[in-house]
């Protein structure tokens, strides 16, 4: 057995290894746990999954996660995508400063995130406080924000939070994207990485960007 193959082996043996460890930790119990909600008394059954979608608080719920999720991927990428768009196409002193600030929220434990937000959105915190100096509220009257906006203040907060991860992938997407096609005429298709010649706008003053689709949902880099 020459050395390459030596070599290869070992790594084919090192990655069959990883894949029997997560398959033992994590595949096999969640198998075992989606086949018994499939299971009642050891019969196939739909009792469960029926018992649940029957309950009127569970489908309350499921919609609210469901609508929580596609709103907060909507947040998620009209904040991050004008930050890409400059950070993939411009350059300008404190370019670097301002990617490293974008990415901020990645990085912060989310215990420090949440006490910075709720300095900022409690009923005494910083926005309340502006406002009183600005008399608009008064010197005793304090606002939550974050219980008084209900779901949208949620959302804003978890995107807020996520947003770096949608930043990182229209980064990665615009920047397989020839400058020359970043923006071009409506009629002509401009294939990633091959210059088109064209005006930023057409004759009706319309202008397109063309960008991967997989670039616009959060992914985990």
């Amino acid at each position: 057995m020459s050395k390459l193959t030596l070599r290869q082996f070992r790594h084919y043996a090192l990655l069959l290894l990883l894949l029997a460890v997560l398959t033992l930790l994590m595949v096999y119990p969640l198998i075992q746990q989606i086949a018994a909600a499939f299971l009642d008394k050891g019969r196939p059954s739909l009792y469960w999954l029926s018992s649940v979608l029957s309950d009127a608080t569970f489908r309350s719920q499921l919609l609210t996660s469901l609508a929580l999720g596609l709103t907060v991927t909507l947040l998620c990428n009209l904040i991050a995508f004008p930050l890409a768009l400059i950070s993939a196409r411009y350059d300008f002193t404190g370019k670097t400063l301002l990617a490293a600030l974008v990415l901020t929220p990645m990085v912060l434990p989310p215990f420090v995130g949440a006490i910075g937000m709720k300095q900022l959105l409690g009923s005494f915190g910083s926005l309340t406080i502006a406002l009183q100096h600005l008399h608009l509220l008064a010197p005793d009257q304090g606002i939550n924000w974050l219980a008084r906006g209900g779901f949208w203040a949620l959302a804003t907060l978890i995107s807020f939070g996520l947003y770096p991860i949608a930043y990182l992938n229209l980064q990665a997407a615009l920047a397989n994207i020839a400058p020359a096609c970043s923006v071009a005429n409506l009629t002509q298709f401009c294939a990633i990485g091959q210059p088109l010649e064209g005006n930023l706008f057409d004759k009706s003053g319309r202008a397109t960007i063309q960008i991967d689709p997989k670039g616009l949902l959060p992914r985990r880099p």
